[in-house]
């Protein structure tokens, strides 16, 4: 099929799956969606400025947080609407940064997006508010 990948980190690329989704570039997620996105299969040596580097230009985004567990990292990137975060999600999946092993970084809807989404908004409009005030 056309657009898949052999990056086994992407998400919905299960073939037998025959329940409808979101196309997320490479498959199809059944995660419901959001207006945040779950990046992960990120290099070692990629930060947070490189993460915000490759979404800030995107329509609609306004924020990127890191997370570490262990030895896994991930991101989570907020936009204004689901139409963004999806449009971000299919342009980003399986980009690849210089020292991936694996393939290029796994996108998805986050699953539990409202809590964190919600300090992560206010803190930008709190910021983005004071920048401006300040002008």
């Amino acid at each position: 099929m056309a657009g898949r990948t052999k990056n086994p980190y992407i998400f919905g690329q299960d073939q037998n799956v025959t329940t409808s989704g979101i196309w997320n570039g490479y498959g199809t997620t059944h995660t419901p969606q959001s207006c945040t996105l779950f990046i992960t299969n990120i290099p070692n040596a990629v930060n947070v400025k490189d993460i915000e580097n490759l979404f800030c230009n995107d329509k609609g985004y306004f924020s990127t947080r890191a997370m570490k567990s262990g030895a896994n990292r991930c991101f989570f990137v907020d936009y204004d609407t689901i139409s963004d975060a999806t449009n971000a999600m299919i342009a980003h999946q399986n980009h690849c940064f210089a020292g991936a092993l694996n393939g290029g970084i796994a996108i998805d809807y986050d699953k539990d997006p409202k809590s964190k989404r919600s300090r992560a908004r206010e803190k930008y409009e709190k910021e983005h508010k004071t920048s401006t005030n300040e002008q």
